[in-house]
């Protein structure tokens, strides 16, 4: 909204590409300035109001298809409680060197779940509600399960959620990534009028913010919209390596 009032009162001299630019660089700070925060919080002993965990925020033993089956779940309850509808949901594990989806087995690795989650949540929220919306009968939505797949080798792990809730129309694809077209840019008497905003459908900023996780994680976020049909997004992230966390705990140490 400032941002909206900023290009009203000087004439729209501020194009749709300089005003989500210095939003993402804003936010981008914030995002870094509050994984910090996590990180020597959680570092800090207890008795001086801390977590005492000795990696901090990190999970040496992050398992990305728990979090993932953890993230689906939320999201799906809020779908639940918010449309009175849910999709079901399907989650596939692959390794690098090994034959077909994993049943059973998970591979760990060095990560912060929280953020993970995060991305997750804001993804798959959009994927239930779309398929939702999509769908003209319970019959129906059942038949349309939002596929995950978790895919890892040493270096990287790659999330993709599939979903059949009809896509993006391919002259919004510009917008998706953009802070000015979601509800909290809407002005106040267009928000109060229109359907309020709730955990499950919140203020049309997720997908931006997460791509800025991802890329504070050293990551990327992908989507590929299929108009008709559905959306596929794709998270890539590198893995935390030892000497990163070791690092990172001896300079949150120091502040």
């Amino acid at each position: 909204v400032g941002m909206l009032k900023l290009r009203a009162l000087t004439s729209n001299d501020y194009s749709d590409e300089f005003l989500n630019r210095w939003m993402d660089d804003f936010f981008m700070i914030r995002v870094g300035s509050n994984m910090l925060v996590d990180q020597c919080m959680a570092l800090a002993s207890k008795e001086e109001g801390g977590m005492g965990k000795p990696t901090g925020i990190v999970d040496m033993e992050c398992d990305a298809t728990l979090v993932c089956e953890q993230a689906a779940e939320y999201a799906k309850m809020l779908c639940q409680v918010h449309t009175g509808h849910a999709p079901p949901y399907t989650i596939e594990t692959y390794l690098d060197g090994r034959r077909g989806p994993q049943l059973g087995t998970h591979q760990t690795f060095s990560h912060i779940p929280a953020y993970i989650r995060y991305v997750m949540v804001e993804l798959l929220k959009n994927a239930f509600k779309a398929t939702v919306e999509h769908c003209a009968s319970e019959e129906e939505i059942k038949a349309k399960p939002v596929n995950i797949l978790v895919s890892s080798d040493n270096n990287h792990i790659a999330v993709r959620i599939c979903d059949m809730g009809g896509g993006i129309p391919y002259h919004l694809n510009n917008r998706i990534w953009s802070y000015l077209y979601g509800r909290a840019a809407q002005p106040s008497t267009k928000r109060n009028s229109g359907e309020p905003a709730t955990a499950l459908s919140g203020y049309g900023v997720g997908l931006p913010l997460s791509r800025l996780h991802a890329r504070y994680l050293g990551g990327s976020l992908h989507l590929s919209s299929y108009p008709g049909y559905g959306t596929d997004v794709s998270l890539h992230l590198p893995i935390i390596q030892s000497q990163q966390i070791d690092v990172f705990s001896r300079r949150c140490r120091v502040v």
